[in-house]
């Protein structure tokens, strides 16, 4: 399974995303749970998360995908992944799934039909 130390989850963010750098500017080393972490503003989020100038970004989006929200709490959003970050999600779900239970021979039905959302 893909996951990752929430401190080198910390460090990237700090070294490879403006917003992320200053949110967790003054956050010391070591934190070692969620609940340390800042609480963020949606609309600081979602500000930073623009274009052309994305501050929220870790990387350079090549070879990426791009999911949007229904906009069902205001302006429709997009989040773009790149190949290996969709790769990580997926097998981390997968890998999820089998430690719920899910076994070879069971069947499984996505019956979430919703055009562009995430999770469609």
């Amino acid at each position: 399974m893909p996951a990752k130390p929430l401190g080198d989850l910390i460090a990237f963010a700090r070294r490879n995303s403006p917003f992320y750098a200053d949110l967790y500017r003054d956050l010391p080393d070591g934190v070692a749970t969620l609940e340390e972490l800042p609480v963020i503003d949606q609309v600081d989020f979602w500000s930073a998360n623009q274009w052309p100038d994305n501050r929220l970004l870790t990387g350079a989006l090549t070879d990426a995908g791009v999911y949007t929200s229904g906009g069902t709490t205001g302006a429709p959003k997009v989040s773009p992944w790149t190949r290996s970050e969709h790769f990580d999600s997926t097998s981390a779900f997968g890998a999820g799934m089998v430690l719920a239970g899910l076994r070879a021979g069971h069947r499984v039905a996505n019956l979430f039909s919703a055009g562009h959302l995430y999770g469609g």
